[in-house]
């Protein structure tokens, strides 16, 4: 699946192939809330992935996982994120990342985001 990334409004558009999003897990509890915010995307016509090897892996191994993939973007959820109602979206492309609510499942942040990146 092919996306056009926008890098800027003075930039040109750059095709870029590969994953949309890549879910990176700190723990179990993490894990299940990838699976449940991985298959919400799926819905939404947004490829995404999950890291489902072994949760208690380093992030960094998670995220050369994510860049194996080519994916656009990696959404971390650890447990501070987890008692924060946020995810770390992290754009593997800029290496910029911004917190995003997710409170109630609520993935209205999130898809607006993606949505002026992905689409």
């Amino acid at each position: 699946m092919t996306f056009n990334y926008k890098y800027g409004s003075s930039s040109p558009e750059k095709q870029v192939t590969g994953l949309g999003v890549y879910f990176v897990s700190l723990g179990k509890e993490a894990l299940n809330k990838s699976f449940i915010l991985c298959n919400k995307l799926r819905q939404e016509g947004i490829s995404s992935d999950f890291y489902s090897d072994d949760p208690d892996d380093r992030l960094k191994k998670q995220l050369r996982e994510a860049n194996r993939q080519d994916a656009q973007f990696a959404v971390i959820i650890g447990e501070n994120e987890l008692n924060k109602d946020i995810i770390i979206l992290k754009d593997m492309i800029e290496r910029t990342q911004k917190e995003i609510s997710i409170k109630n499942d609520d993935m209205t942040e999130l898809l607006k985001e993606l949505e002026e990146s992905l689409f």
